[in-house]
């Protein structure tokens, strides 16, 4: 009899997109800028990979770097590679390109209402996307389109496939956007801060929606956002992005219980928490990033960080492996949620969900769905910590992190629960 081979799981499998040493520049007045240098990470099947930073730290431009959707002629990719289930993207030909767009790796934009055509109806819209990949028969696609609605929680869909995205709220042209990402089931789904500009409520219902899309379908997700409180939520692992380079990058409960870089320090202080006194003055960041054109030499953090040293002028810090600083069930601030990963020995999801400091918005956390009555802490098959979407395997135990006092700085202490 020949011996069963078990499937690979998530982390054992290889990264369905990686992305190395991408560079990408823009011709303008004041010369070729770099937006995005040197940026590298890999994202697997079933698994979700965070990419948050400020505003204008390059986050968008790697995604649409990805999809090779730079405007034209100024944007280019100068150097690096994005390899896309082993193939090339950035020496792909255009007509490859035109097969690999929707059908294979789909994109949530950030604004819906600019994302949609105001003077076509969600229909014809949404029926273009069956029409290029799917089928040429138009009113297959529309019976399709009605599908694909009905799966992301839009109400009548027929009757939607004939309104125009104005007579949409703005939840529902979210979820019209996320209809057209998913439709033709891509491997991997690009969410460009997809719970932008919609209430708390909407967010939840948006996030909640994604998780179940990416269960259901076993798709990787690169999520763009500036919201850790989205990220602790929805991610696995964590890149942190400061003008245009990483700073830090790791599984998300290694980077949220012990940051390496000043900058992921910031970002974890700046959010506002419900113990902090009446009046009290809000943590920031001081200083601005600077622009494209004015990048220092060396680390590009150093005009605003509290911890700037002669070194730090000295050219770029090469990324750094570093070992986990939490041993199981605790972190360098203390002693986590008793309850552990009993297969891996390391806080599992559950344990972030109930100890995170980080739930500003009205979220729903994983650990909240519903698991057989078999389940429990002692029963690792059920464990919540061992997700479909993780594949039943522990994080990596390790981080990057690209600074040159990172073991110089003092022991992190994570805030108390704002709740």
């Amino acid at each position: 009899m020949t011996p069963h081979t078990p499937e690979p799981t998530a982390d054992a499998a290889p990264p369905i997109l990686t992305v190395k040493d991408l560079v990408t520049t823009f011709d303008t007045d004041a010369g070729r800028l770099t937006a995005v240098d040197g940026v590298s990470f890999s994202v697997r099947r079933g698994r979700t990979l965070g990419l948050v930073g400020e505003s204008g730290c390059g986050k968008s431009v790697t995604a649409c770097s990805i999809m090779r959707l730079l405007p034209q002629p100024m944007g280019r990719i100068a150097s690096g590679q994005i390899l896309f289930d082993g193939q090339d993207l950035v020496t792909a030909p255009p007509e490859h390109m035109l097969k690999v767009r929707g059908g294979q790796i789909g994109m949530i934009f950030q604004e819906p209402m600019t994302a949609l055509n105001p003077v076509h109806t969600i229909g014809r819209q949404l029926s273009e996307v069956f029409l290029l990949h799917r089928t040429r028969d138009r009113r297959e696609a529309l019976a399709l389109s009605a599908g694909i609605l009905a799966k992301v929680g839009i109400p009548s869909p027929e009757v939607r496939l004939g309104e125009y995205p104005h007579q949409l709220s703005g939840g529902m042209r979210q979820r019209v956007v996320i209809a057209m990402a998913l439709a033709c089931k891509p491997a991997v789904v690009i969410a460009d801060e997809p719970t932008t500009a919609l209430d708390v409520t909407i967010q939840a219902q948006i996030l909640e929606l994604m998780q179940s899309l990416q269960r259901e379908m076993g798709m990787a997700i690169l999520l763009i956002t500036h919201d850790l409180g989205v990220i602790a939520e929805m991610c696995d692992d964590i890149v942190v992005m400061y003008a245009g380079r990483i700073a830090e990058a790791g599984p998300v409960e290694e980077i949220f219980a012990a940051p390496r870089h000043p900058y992921t320090r910031g970002l974890l202080d700046s959010i506002p928490r419900l113990s902090t006194p009446r009046k009290a003055r809000l943590n920031t960041i001081e200083g601005m990033v600077p622009g494209l054109a004015d990048m220092p030499t060396g680390c590009r953090y150093q005009n605003r960080c509290p911890w700037r040293a002669d070194i730090c002028a000295s050219p770029p810090p090469e990324q750094v492996i570093v070992p986990a600083a939490t041993a199981p069930g605790t972190t360098k601030a203390g002693p986590r949620d008793s309850r552990e990963n009993p297969v891996a020995g390391t806080p599992c999801r559950e344990s972030r969900a109930a100890d995170s400091f980080l739930w500003p918005k009205a979220l729903s956390p994983r650990h909240q769905q519903s698991t057989p009555a078999t389940a429990g802490k002692n029963n690792p098959a059920h464990h919540p910590c061992r997700e479909s979407v993780n594949g039943g395997a522990p994080h990596p135990a390790a981080a990057r992190v690209a600074c040159h006092r990172w073991q110089e700085l003092p022991t992190y202490r994570r805030p108390d629960h704002p709740l």
